[in-house]
């Protein structure tokens, strides 16, 4: 999978689409948050959203898998406690 990664990275052209699963969980995600977050703030569910998609990929299980040397259930461990914290920052920023 890594080396298919990196294929659409270095050539996209070859690609057609990229599937995007993570997208129906982080759109799901933050509903309901949209009330608070976007009277305060309309773009702030975007950016949220945004920023789910870069913790909640492929690329950083593998990075924390393969670079970090965790366990499967170490490295999702890890990446929900970064969305948790990425979402709270995001709800302390409109406060």
């Amino acid at each position: 999978m890594g080396a298919m990664i990196a294929a659409t990275v270095i050539r996209p052209e070859t690609v057609t689409t990229r599937t995007g699963i993570r997208f129906g969980l982080i759109d799901h995600a933050p509903l309901l948050l949209e009330g608070t977050l976007g009277m305060a703030d309309p773009n702030a569910c975007v950016l949220l959203k945004r920023d789910l998609a870069v913790v909640m990929s492929a690329e950083a299980l593998f990075t924390l898998t393969d670079l970090c040397g965790l366990g499967t259930d170490e490295a999702v461990t890890s990446a929900v406690r970064t969305a948790t914290a990425v979402t709270r920052a995001a709800v302390r920023a409109i406060a």
